[in-house]
């Protein structure tokens, strides 16, 4: 996604203590083998969908769908990250991206 496109969202102020989490919790989805494209949050982190609607469905899919097959550990690298995300207002979540994606 690029930096221009989340200038349509608003971003709010996040504690340094939210954005190391977030930022440290998105980098392990990417590092993850077959996490290059976000893994289960592909929605969210790669296309930049932060709305509740988006990471709430993200948090279903990653908790029901067959996605991850015995791979557990993968599945628990996503879902620790969907439930950081979700705990950050939308604003707050453009402001992770931004930083994550070294907008200005």
């Amino acid at each position: 996604m690029c930096c221009d496109c989340l200038k349509e969202y608003d971003p709010e102020p996040v504690s340094d203590e939210q954005m190391a989490e977030a930022i440290a919790a998105i980098e392990e989805v990417y590092a993850q083998e077959g996490g290059g494209t976000g893994g289960g949050l592909h929605v969210v982190l790669d296309d930049w969908n932060i709305e509740d609607e988006h990471v709430d469905w993200c948090l279903n899919w990653i908790q029901t769908d067959g996605f991850y097959g015995e791979d557990d550990a993968w599945r628990a690298v996503d879902l620790r990250c969907a439930k950081i995300i979700r705990k950050l207002t939308e604003g707050q979540r453009a402001s992770v991206m931004r930083k994550f994606e070294g907008c200005q």
